[in-house]
């Protein structure tokens, strides 16, 4: 495809989320629906150079503001992207804009980095999470162990390689469209970031025990628990979005999983008052631990989407905890490289309640491992409270 067709096709996409911000993989999807003469290639090329734009963007505009272009057009910045601009890289002390611009971050998210640990971790993070996300894969190991799905894949003409942690994860070498291939089909696998997979393990449901997954959304750590117990025990799943649950059962059927109830948030107590071993509240986030493959993320968050972030995890936290029996486990999460909702909103419940922190905080770090990035707390509920 000529440059000029492809800078032409990624400027009408940049151009539809600056009208409505939506999420840019929908936008993209919505925009190749309208375009079905792009063939596979095209769309690889053109979707690469909106995301290479999207993580960019910042740096994009100091380097072309270097050059005397005070405010670059979306035509401009994809041309920049595609020429190689980014590779010959300014001095970050005189980069317009600073420290945040250069890594292409907003400053309020930036600024609490460097506050968190410091101006050196903050660009490594920042590094990071502006790279080419890897494609994540589960095995499922109540139908197939992970060797044995490598060698499926292959055969299918995908090539794999072991996650670095989760024993039941593999890394795609390329991005695909999984849902053509047989054993997807059949539910051998589900795709899922390794740091996911590690919340699962981190949970470490048992077989005879009641498991509610308080905000489960499309399920992917409900299947990878529901896994875990062998099908035995019961996984309550539950969520505020019916569509995601919808969508979870179907999920587990094609699983082959039989042990997941849903459940819907206003009815948990009634049914599970002080009745759960566990439970996981994966909690509502600004997701900035997503941010590899959710890089339009960042420029659709604002200082007040922290604060009310940190409001309905508070809230959710503090309803929850009539579920978990005497002795049982809470544990909250978020896909947040923030403090403000990880450290501090854990430091939050343990000073209010009271309740047990067994071990450690765990923490993902983009900085150093190629997962997402995420945070969690175990907390245990004391026996006479």
């Amino acid at each position: 495809m000529p440059m000029g067709n492809i800078i032409k096709h990624a400027e009408a996409i940049l151009r539809a989320y600056e009208i409505e911000p939506k999420p840019l993989d929908r936008l993209i999807d919505a925009y190749y629906r309208r375009n079905r003469n792009l063939g596979p290639k095209e769309r690889q090329v053109i979707s690469d150079s909106v995301f290479g734009v999207m993580r960019w963007k910042r740096r994009l505009d100091g380097i072309l503001q270097l050059e005397g272009i005070d405010r670059p057009t979306h035509r401009q910045r994809i041309a920049a992207y595609i020429e190689g601009k980014l590779k010959v890289e300014p001095q970050t002390k005189r980069f317009p804009g600073g420290l945040a611009a250069y890594w292409s971050f907003p400053d309020f998210i930036f600024d609490r980095l460097v506050g968190y640990k410091g101006e050196e971790w903050a660009a490594k993070v920042a590094s990071a999470v502006n790279e080419k996300a890897h494609l994540i894969i589960r095995a499922n190991t109540l139908k197939i162990d992970r060797s044995g799905l490598q060698k499926i894949l292959k055969g299918e003409g995908v090539e794999s390689r072991p996650t670095d942690r989760s024993p039941f994860g593999l890394v795609l070498d390329e991005r695909m469209n999984f849902n053509s291939l047989e054993s997807f089909k059949k539910g051998l696998f589900e795709v899922q970031d390794e740091a996911s997979q590690l919340i699962g393990l981190l949970v470490d449901p048992k077989k005879n025990e009641i498991i509610i997954d308080a905000c489960a959304g499309a399920g992917g750590k409900t299947l990878l628990m529901a896994m875990l117990m062998n099908g035995e025990g019961k996984i309550v799943a539950s969520d505020t979005n019916i569509r995601k649950l919808k969508t979870l059962k179907e999920r587990a059927k094609q699983a082959g999983v039989k042990n997941i109830e849903v459940v819907l948030p206003h009815k948990l107590k009634d049914y599970y008052r002080e009745s759960a071993d566990a439970v996981l509240i994966d909690a509502p986030c600004t997701g900035t631990g997503t941010l590899r493959r959710n890089p339009d993320l960042k420029w659709r968050l604002n200082e007040s989407d922290i604060s009310n972030c940190v409001k309905t995890q508070k809230e959710i936290l503090s309803d929850s905890l009539l579920l978990v029996k005497r002795g049982g486990r809470l544990i909250y999460v978020t896909c947040s490289i923030l403090p403000d909702e990880n450290e501090d909103v854990a430091g939050w419940f343990e000073k209010k309640y009271s309740w047990e922190l067994t071990g450690d905080y765990f923490r993902t770090d983009p900085s150093s491992e190629s997962m997402d990035g995420f945070f969690a707390a175990v907390f245990r509920r004391p026996q006479n409270a």
